[in-house]
């Protein structure tokens, strides 16, 4: 079931299909849920699957209307889990604030203290007493420093896109699917 609905989501398979065809698959998997474990591969027979179901690109700019996008190698603590569910998209913040709004390595969810806390390590004004919060972040404090001595946050999300890409791909692998960077 939660490969399902991974490789569904990854993929992208319900984009563009017809309410009919959405509708066969709530069934099926509504069937599986019930005990009947055919269902999805009744619905996999049904459900024309594309050739590279079992590829997933990885995220390299986000896509803030896409409802995968969030979850995509993002490293989401407990408390910013309920932020994220009561507020969407609007939860997903820059950690740079004027960088880029479709650059994955410049997007976080996080709760209030901790974007104010990472925001004012990025600036420089502490960094002190963070390194948890950092690494829980994916931002190494070695990539930080560098970044901070040379005034380029790309110092900073270059390395921060490397570990996300590096969780997505350990993640999409242990659905069954493979990353394939073109």
């Amino acid at each position: 079931m939660r490969r399902w609905f991974w490789r569904t989501t990854y993929t992208g398979h319900f984009t563009g299909m017809t309410s009919n065809h959405i509708r066969a698959a709530v069934d099926g998997v509504v069937a599986f849920a019930a005990g009947d474990h055919t269902a999805l591969s009744k619905l996999a027979t049904a459900v024309e699957l594309p050739r590279n179901f079992n590829e997933v690109n990885p995220l390299v700019r986000w896509p803030s209307d896409a409802v995968w996008g969030p979850g995509r190698g993002m490293p989401v603590p407990r408390e910013a889990r309920l932020r994220f569910g009561r507020e969407g998209a609007g939860a997903v913040a820059r950690l740079y604030p004027k960088g880029s709004a479709t650059d994955p390595a410049n997007r976080v969810v996080a709760p209030f203290e901790h974007l104010v806390s990472l925001r004012e390590a990025l600036a420089g004004k502490t960094v002190e007493g963070l390194q948890a919060l950092l690494h829980l972040y994916a931002i190494p404090a070695e990539a930080l420093e560098e970044g901070l001595a040379t005034g380029n946050p790309a110092a900073v999300l270059d390395a921060r896109w490397a570990i996300l890409l590096a969780r997505e791909t350990r993640f999409v692998e242990s659905m069954g699917m493979t990353v394939v960077v073109s």
